[in-house]
């Protein structure tokens, strides 16, 4: 087959049309990307509307946007250019997609639209039970343990999780990562049809029996025709009978309580049931043997009511000088002052030590003096949950004690020594930040990616010169990207003076301590810069067109702000015209007309002037007519047209 110059544009489209998806094949402009939506834009707001850009009408007509928001719809309707489930899906778009987490769809209604997302995020749980042998334990050879089974509608996978029972003693969370799970007969996996009540699952060797399921499954199952059934009670697990027995343990006296196995009560475990991570907290402070001041160390002391015993933890403030040290004592009992007990080393002599002989909790109150390791610790206040406590036993304690507590040293703040002149500031400043491997300054990477190379020239002078440095003149180059200033010397012959760098590139600061910016540096700025005084006089054709882009930062290089000037003086200026008649229409020199201006009563700076002058003279021949200043100061059609 062969194709000539001659074959049409609408027999050429036809055929490409009928051609396969192919990499390398194109259909037509609109249905190549089906992620593209400029088609069904124009058929919906018209093709006058298609031409308007979205960027400014972002800005300018708002409610433009709002209007193509409603009338879009992630699947619009049927059609030929939209409905193109083979179009083409670029390396790029789906490279795009697929960092952000992303799935792009070609557009298309909403019926046809696949499961995983008229099913997204819908999840079908499920109350199971599974039973398993207990060969280790004789009194409870068999044990039901309760989970629940989530079946994502999406692709029918399953995952098993068992809730958290505190001090179960198993191992618990999820059983059974998400998957598709096969049957065991191999005919499939499971679906959402396999769920009812009473059905039995058997998943890897374990039969689950589905018990009852949430709201949102039950009518899910119903819209697809499953019955699921009356739910069945969860039954008696050794779970729920351990919640229940630590909410009736308090009620049974001491003597005559048992374990769910039928066992007795030891002291020991059943204060672990009743009070098991229950601590009461109390603030205390020891006072130390210095001279001629004590210092009052403040610490905290947490009983612990599982087994009575303290632990107490010194607190730090920041810069107090003290040593760090993990607690100021570990968990123990603490024997009271005047006695002289053995220390108990087993379990057997605790219980033979009278308890009289240790600290309780109603030994400890707001007030109370304790004695550990020879150190006298006052208690002065205690948390909430403390508090609570002792009210329920019918011994509510006082208020908080006043205690002035000692400070934290001030810290005092140290200034840097000034600079020495020896490298940069900067540099400088990073050995004074106190690390020993102080590292490069930061700098701004933002303003030296947008600055990149942009450089402002200026020509300076020696402010008050001697004779011989009457001559010199110096380059000087403002550097935007990083504020940075460089001069160089002009070589002028026989002068005596070698030209070339005078000062390196760096960062200067004005005689009074603020850092040089560009801002600065306009015609007739004095700079004083390593006890040289410089003052500006020229600068280049680019620097000018710079300030002048950007009068935010130089204001004497704003237009507008010259013209305020002008207008506040105009009827003077207009005697001026009236006195200078045809002369304000011939060609004057800029310090001539700087002399009407100053006779006018209008002082402008060396930038004002400069700037006003190229506003007035766009040819650049150091001479204008003085009447085109009020084509800046005034709207008159009379002066636009002169």
């Amino acid at each position: 087959m062969s194709f000539n110059g001659s074959m049409s544009l609408s027999s050429s489209m036809k055929s490409v049309q009928d051609l396969p998806n192919l990499p390398g094949i194109r259909r037509s402009a609109l249905s190549s990307n089906p992620k593209l939506f400029k088609d069904y834009l124009s058929d919906t707001l018209g093709s006058e509307s298609m031409q308007r850009s979205v960027s400014a009408d972002f800005i300018n007509d708002p409610e433009y946007i709002r209007s193509i928001k409603s009338s879009l719809n992630p699947y619009p309707r049927e059609t030929p250019n939209f409905n193109d489930i083979s179009g083409r899906y670029s390396l790029c778009s789906r490279q795009r997609d697929s960092r952000s987490n992303r799935k792009a769809l070609p557009y298309s209604d909403i019926s046809n639209a696949p499961a995983f997302v008229t099913n997204k995020d819908q999840i079908c749980n499920f109350t199971a039970i599974f039973t398993e042998d207990v060969p280790e334990n004789l009194e409870e050879p068999k044990r039901v343990r309760v989970v629940d089974i989530a079946v994502y509608v999406t692709d029918n996978s399953m995952e098993i999780r068992e809730p958290f029972v505190h001090n179960s003693g198993l191992v618990q969370g999820k059983l059974l990562r998400r998957h598709n799970v096969q049957k065991p007969d191999g005919s499939g996996h499971y679906t959402l049809k396999d769920f009812h009540a009473g059905a039995i699952l058997d998943i890897y060797s374990r039969e689950y029996t589905i018990l009852s399921c949430n709201d949102f499954t039950n009518r899910l199952l119903a819209s697809i025709g499953v019955d699921f059934g009356q739910h069945l009670p969860t039954p008696d697990t050794t779970d729920i009978r351990l919640m229940k027995l630590r909410r009736s343990t308090p009620n049974i006296s001491s003597n005559e309580s048992f374990s769910s196995t039928g066992r007795p009560f030891t002291a020991l475990s059943k204060s672990f049931y009743e009070h098991d991570k229950m601590v009461l907290r109390f603030f205390g402070y020891w006072e130390g043997k210095e001279v001629p001041k004590p210092i009052k160390y403040s610490v905290r002391i947490h009983y612990y009511l599982v087994d009575d015993t303290i632990e107490i933890i010194s607190e730090y403030s920041r810069n107090d000088g003290r040593d760090r040290t993990p607690k100021f004592l570990r968990k123990m009992r603490i024997l009271k002052p005047n006695n002289s007990t053995p220390i108990v080393t087993t379990s057997a002599q605790a219980e033979s030590v009278d308890s009289s002989n240790y600290y309780h909790f109603t030994d400890l109150y707001i007030g109370a003096v304790i004695n550990v390791v020879g150190n006298e610790i006052l208690i002065y206040d205690a948390d909430k949950f403390t508090r609570n406590y002792y009210e329920q036993h019918h011994f509510p304690l006082s208020e908080r004690i006043p205690v002035q507590l000692e400070e934290a040293p001030k810290k005092y703040s140290v200034s840097p020594p000034p600079y020495n002149g020896f490298g940069s500031e900067e540099d400088s400043l990073q050995t004074c930040s106190g690390s020993l491997m102080p590292k490069a300054p930061k700098k701004d990477g933002l303003k030296a990616k947008l600055y990149a190379q942009q450089i402002l020239r200026f020509r300076m002078k020696f402010r008050t010169p001697k004779p011989v440095d009457a001559a010199r003149e110096f380059n000087l180059k403002v550097f935007l990207e990083d504020d940075t200033i460089q001069i160089n010397e002009v070589p002028v012959r026989n002068s005596g003076f070698g030209a070339g760098k005078f000062l390196s590139r760096s960062r200067q600061k004005h005689k009074d301590g603020r850092r040089i910016v560009p801002g600065d540096i306009v015609l007739g700025t004095v700079l004083f810069i390593q006890s040289y005084e410089f003052i500006v006089v020229d600068a280049d054709e680019y620097s000018l067109k710079y300030m002048e882009q950007n009068p935010e930062i130089w204001k004497e290089s704003s237009l507008e702000h010259i013209a305020m000037k002008l207008r506040a003086r105009e009827d003077q200026l207009r005697d001026t015209l009236v006195k200078l008649k045809d002369r304000a229409l011939e060609d004057a020199p800029y310090d001539e007309i700087n002399d009407l201006l100053i006779e006018a009563g209008i002082v402008l700076t060396t930038q004002e002037s400069l700037t006003l002058m190229r506003a007035i003279d766009k040819q650049r021949k150091g001479r204008a007519k003085f009447f085109r200043i009020f084509r800046i100061i005034s709207e008159d059609d009379m002066f636009q047209s002169w």
